[in-house]
């Protein structure tokens, strides 16, 4: 059983992993590029350049859980909800501090905060089941 899970997350990261490059790549050179395109049009086209390796890579973990056994992919989508909840609990209570005068939360930060959590959480049902 645990061999299938490495050859499984072995074939996983490989698929993810160039993706993920690009999109880190194109992210760091497109994004300071935005603000100064020539037309709205342009900037527009520019920030969504990344979503496309993004989509990419979004594939393949839907793919990955896919292709796990019950117990698995429902770790998987329990970690999805569980993060996903506290995503909107963080930015909605970060929103409301807001109008108490803290800074304004970049949206950009929300994908990232999701991600930590969901791998986070999965990493603590998979030691608890291991």
């Amino acid at each position: 059983m645990f061999e299938e899970d490495d050859a499984t997350h072995r074939r996983f990261a490989k698929q993810f992993a160039p993706p993920m490059a690009l999109f880190t790549v194109s992210l760091m050179l497109l994004a300071p590029r935005i603000r100064d395109a020539q037309t709205l049009w342009t900037g527009v086209l520019l920030a969504l350049v990344p979503l496309l390796p993004l989509g990419w890579a979004m594939t393949a973990l839907v793919r990955h859980v896919s292709s796990l056994d019950e117990m698995r992919r429902r770790q998987h989508f329990e970690s999805g909800a569980l993060a996903g909840l506290l995503t909107c609990l963080a930015v909605f209570c970060w929103s409301l501090m807001e109008m108490a005068g803290l800074p304004r939360l970049p949206a950009a930060v929300v994908l990232p905060v999701f991600c930590s959590l969901y791998v986070l959480r999965y990493w603590q049902m998979t030691r608890r089941t291991a």
